[in-house]
């Protein structure tokens, strides 16, 4: 079977890339960086005492796909819902 390559042109605007508006702030990253680590210690895949290079490299792919507004809360209620499930939201309601 023969296979084509294929090339990758240019990146497309966030309108095409199917985007609801341009990718969060800094500080919102930050913010869902912080959460995420504490979720992933509290569920257990992260060793704060041993962390190797997951947290590194989990920035680099959630920087790399540079999440709009809506993506931001989808991530967040996610992290949410985790705590809740697991009990460790400090009895938060969903905001």
């Amino acid at each position: 079977a023969h296979r084509r390559s294929v090339t990758a042109g240019p990146m497309p605007d966030a309108a095409a890339a199917g985007r609801d508006g341009p990718p969060v702030g800094s500080a919102d990253m930050e913010g869902l960086f912080r959460h995420l680590e504490q979720v992933l210690v509290q569920i257990g895949f992260l060793d704060p005492q041993a962390p190797r290079r997951l947290m590194p490299r989990l920035r680099r792919l959630f920087q790399r796909a540079a999440p709009d507004r809506g993506e931001m809360d989808i991530l967040r209620g996610i992290l949410r819902a985790v705590e809740r499930h697991c009990g460790q939201d400090g009895g938060k309601a969903d905001a």
